[in-house]
């Protein structure tokens, strides 16, 4: 009797356990794909409602100076975030050729086309040079790359909420309200008291543990190299001024040249944050559908919104293919090295 129970009980584990799987793998295969079709839901829905002659009108004005002008600037964009990492990484005693981190951070792109945000390329490419450096220092300058440039990014905002008179109150109060986030997500990592509480939350506990013990590593690095940081939140601030110049100059080449430059520094940083959601893969849709409101605001016209947002995503693209292929000749490098 006691056999037969146990053969039963042993029996009704393993269908449990069969069962998780079973739910997993779908999960695993269910929510992108659900995701996918979310994206391109918003992507279809929002060229029915913008004419694509409209779109392609737009495009008539595109020069070929302007789109190699549009190439540079994304490559000094990602030069100036490159040196940003490599400064950090030089405090954890990582000493990286910056060929090579420029081609692990082009390869961040490759792996955002096909990770949901833009978090995952981050990862991925922290992890690829964490193999041989250590992946604990090199999540950490990782880390503090990501929380300058959106520190900078955040304050340049607010302090542009003062210079302009013209921009609705309640996107001021959008940018200051996500500063004041920051500001409020930097006290509770600072805690270890409120981490600790925090990882008590079922699901979010582990995702905030890991973050505060990153931020606690970062705040070492920070009090132990002062000048270094301080250098990265310059190249932070730089970075994120390009990053409007950026969509300033895709504005201007597509005909859109009434683009206001201060009201561009508030509606950025909330285009990027909602850009990082990891709603669809690579905000698919979603970015697109944040330059169509915010740049609307601003006075383009929807096609013209919606050109600027294509044109960026196009440049995204560009990246990401430029990562793969240097991922495929390091592979054949080392494949080479190996034979």
């Amino acid at each position: 009797m006691t056999e037969h129970s146990s053969e039963l009980s042993q029996h009704s584990c393993e269908e449990v356990s069969s069962q998780k799987m079973i739910d997993r793998n779908l999960s695993s295969y269910f929510f992108p794909a659900l995701k996918s079709l979310l994206g391109l839901g918003i992507i279809v829905f929002i060229f029915s409602n913008i004419p694509l002659s409209q779109v392609i009108a737009t495009f008539q004005n595109l020069t070929l100076s302007w789109v190699l002008f549009l190439v540079l600037i994304s490559i000094v964009l990602v030069y100036v975030s490159v040196l940003k990492w490599q400064i950090l990484l030089s405090t954890q005693g990582i000493r990286e050729r910056i060929s090579h981190l420029y081609g692990l951070y082009l390869a961040g792109y490759f792996f955002n086309l096909v990770f949901p945000s833009f978090i995952g390329g981050d990862a991925l490419r922290s992890w690829h040079l964490g193999r041989n450096q250590g992946q604990r220092k090199t999540a950490v300058a990782t880390f503090l790359e990501r929380y300058s440039g959106l520190f900078s990014m955040l304050m340049l905002g607010v302090v542009f909420v003062f210079c302009t008179d013209t921009m609705r109150q309640s996107e001021k109060i959008t940018v200051v309200l996500l500063f004041l986030g920051f500001v409020i997500g930097t006290v509770v990592l600072y805690s270890k008291a409120l981490v600790r509480g925090l990882t008590l939350i079922p699901k979010v506990g582990s995702m905030v543990a890991k973050q505060g013990a990153l931020f606690q590593e970062a705040l070492r690095v920070s009090t132990s190299c002062p000048r270094d940081v301080l250098v990265v939140i310059g190249l932070s601030f730089l970075f994120h001024m390009l990053a409007v110049v950026n969509v300033l100059a895709c504005a201007h080449s597509i005909g859109w040249t009434q683009a206001p430059v201060a009201e561009l520094f508030i509606v950025v940083p909330v285009i990027l944050i909602i850009s990082a959601l990891p709603v669809t893969p690579q905000a698919l849709g979603i970015q697109e559908g944040a330059f169509i409101y915010y740049l609307c605001l601003l006075g383009a016209t929807p096609a013209e919104a919606l050109g600027v947002a294509l044109i960026i995503r196009a440049k995204a693209y560009l990246l990401g293919i430029l990562g793969g292929l240097y991922l495929l000749l390091s592979a054949r490098q080392i494949h080479k090295q190996v034979a």
